[in-house]
């Protein structure tokens, strides 16, 4: 009987892991696209409000 709930304990373990590391990612890829998107507005001239 132990050896099910280990199984779905490290399968929950490495679920989480891997849950955090694509909110990672998401997170990288949100501030790359917003750097480069306010480098592209910024090279041509926009007034800011």
């Amino acid at each position: 009987m132990a050896t099910p709930n280990r199984f779905f304990e490290d399968a929950a373990r490495v679920a989480g892991g891997a849950i955090g590391t694509l909110s990672g990612v998401k997170r990288e890829l949100d501030n790359l696209v917003r750097h480069q998107l306010d480098r592209l507005l910024a090279g041509m001239d926009f007034v800011t409000r």
